[in-house]
């Protein structure tokens, strides 16, 4: 959680843009037969931008 303050992302809002962002970003790098892999860690990046609420 400390990470995602530092960003200075302080209500759900912006916390959750920010989470939709890395989201895009990880699915578009993963290469081919790597995307299922890239979906799989979504709930855990959720996770971690709700920690602390």
């Amino acid at each position: 959680m400390a990470e995602v303050e530092e960003t200075g992302l302080h209500t759900d809002a912006q916390r959750s843009a920010y989470v939709r962002t890395l989201y895009t970003t990880s699915y578009t790098a993963a290469g081919p037969g790597q995307r299922d892999q890239a979906l799989a860690v979504m709930p855990a990046c959720t996770r971690s931008a709700s920690a602390g609420h």
